[in-house]
């Protein structure tokens, strides 16, 4: 008489389950480290933001109105051969390196933004040449103190661009995009000035809000004034290509009026974009 031996072992069902399973775990699993990945990209690139505007009130600070060529490596337009003004030296020329311009820049089309940076630079109001050129002080005289609180009152100021090699151009990683406070898609357009006075040398942060004309940036000195009583400015950093949640947005704000670093700060969930 002959046994029969029991096999053991896997039915086709139970291995097609087996694998089923394994295969959602996996998928899971992947689509997670993804987003994991993409957050941290997306945080890195709002620290990244915040660093390089940061970095500019560290120009500001250092900057020098020095008498080296341009040719030598200088920053200063003032005394470059082809800047502003023809080269010359140190305190025989009407004009001043005095700060930062940081132009938002925005592609509609793409849904990104992008940062340019260019040099101020001032000049005394014709006629009224202010004492820190030895000449006389018909004006100027009132910005250092009282109610006057126009950092640039007796200076025209104004951007320059005649040397590409002085302008500065950042664009935001992985396409994203600055868009305003509350709105899904609305791609921003400002300027941010970071102005050291001319008249006493105190730092402060300026922002003007819509597109930098070309007249307008020849004569920055009534947008600097007038923007005295802004509080501050939220750059929401948004994913307008990908499907990036809104309410988890994060932000960089830059205080107006700011005189260093200390103003601008990244925030999170409780940025309110």
């Amino acid at each position: 008489m002959t046994s029969k031996v029991k096999q053991s072992g896997f039915t086709i069902i139970e291995v097609m389950l087996f694998l089923g399973i394994t295969g959602a775990l996996i998928a899971g699993l992947m689509i997670a480290a993804s987003s994991n990945i993409n957050s941290q990209r997306y945080r890195d690139t709002v620290e990244q933001l915040r660093s390089f505007i940061q970095g500019q009130y560290d120009k500001v600070y250092s900057l020098t109105n020095d008498n080296t060529s341009e040719a030598d490596g200088s920053e200063n337009p003032c005394v470059a051969s082809s800047g502003a003004v023809s080269y010359k030296h140190r305190g025989t020329t009407d004009c001043l390196y005095v700060g930062r311009l940081i132009e938002v820049l925005s592609d509609a089309t793409k849904g990104t933004s992008s940062l340019r940076v260019s040099p101020l630079i001032a000049r005394p109001v014709s006629g009224n040449i202010p004492s820190l050129f030895g000449g006389s002080d018909t004006g100027a005289a009132g910005a250092t103190g009282g109610e006057n609180t126009n950092p640039v009152e007796g200076y025209d100021v104004f951007r320059y661009n005649q040397n590409q090699r002085l302008i500065e151009n950042w664009q935001l990683d992985w396409d994203l995009g600055l868009v305003s406070a509350g709105s899904e898609n609305n791609l921003q357009r400002l300027s941010v000035l970071i102005v050291r006075s001319p008249v006493n040398g105190a730092i402060s942060t300026h922002v003007v809000f819509g597109e930098m004309t070309e007249d307008m940036a020849a004569n920055l000195s009534p947008a600097i004034q007038s923007s005295s009583s802004l509080k501050e400015v939220k750059l929401c950093v948004a994913d307008l290509i990908g499907n990036m949640d809104p309410a988890k947005r994060m932000a960089v704000i830059i205080r107006s009026g700011s005189a260093g670093p200390g103003g601008v700060e990244s925030m999170g969930d409780e940025a309110e974009c």
